[in-house]
């Protein structure tokens, strides 16, 4: 966000397996904004995350704890789920207190 805004956020990762981080300059950032299917791109990744972040305010603004636990295990299927005959698969491996960190609990 802050190669776009020029604003700082402060945020914390865990890789969960082995990974590759890539660095990028802002101006090679500016560069690949003229590609049209980079920007494209970038515009659903940020309409993803929109989307978690309203369906996540829903989550924490409901009463009871296992209405708020629901939601979360819906998005989740949404979002990381293998459907199977009449059932879904979360592809995640989650602690009950990773759940309910995303819950707000």
């Amino acid at each position: 966000m802050s190669l776009i805004d020029a604003m700082t956020a402060h945020a914390s990762v865990t890789a969960k397996e082995d990974c590759t981080l890539i660095i990028i300059s802002k101006n090679d950032f500016k560069k690949l904004l003229l590609q049209q299917n980079f920007t494209e791109q970038l515009l659903f990744i940020l309409c993803k995350r929109i989307r978690g972040a309203w369906s996540q305010m829903e989550w924490l603004t409901m009463l009871n704890a296992s209405e708020k636990i629901k939601a979360v295990l819906r998005f989740l299927a949404t979002q990381h789920g293998e459907k199977y005959d009449s059932w879904i698969k979360i592809k995640l491996k989650l602690t009950h207190a990773e759940i309910g960190e995303l819950a707000g609990m």
